[in-house]
């Protein structure tokens, strides 16, 4: 497995691979998340071109954290999206 660089900055945009290693993630599951839109927020340059804030994504993991399996989360107890 190889490294891939994750920027500091956490508005620096990044593309799918390093948005998807941050995450833990492949990066077919970005693109099913997308296509379903339950997934980080992201930038969409021009027609194909899609980039990910590193702010979203820590939104994102935040959002969803669950302290077990019967926890529905931030957006079930009255979160942002």
């Amino acid at each position: 497995k190889k490294d891939i660089p994750i920027p500091n900055d956490l508005d620096a945009l990044m593309n799918e691979e390093p948005a998807a290693a941050f995450l833990g993630l492949t990066s077919r599951a970005l693109q099913n998340f997308r296509l379903n839109g339950k997934g980080p927020k992201y930038v969409k340059l021009g027609g194909r071109c899609v980039r990910y804030r590193k702010r979203n994504l820590i939104e994102y993991s935040e959002v969803n954290l669950r302290r077990g399996t019967s926890d529905q989360g931030k957006r079930e107890r009255g979160g942002h999206e």
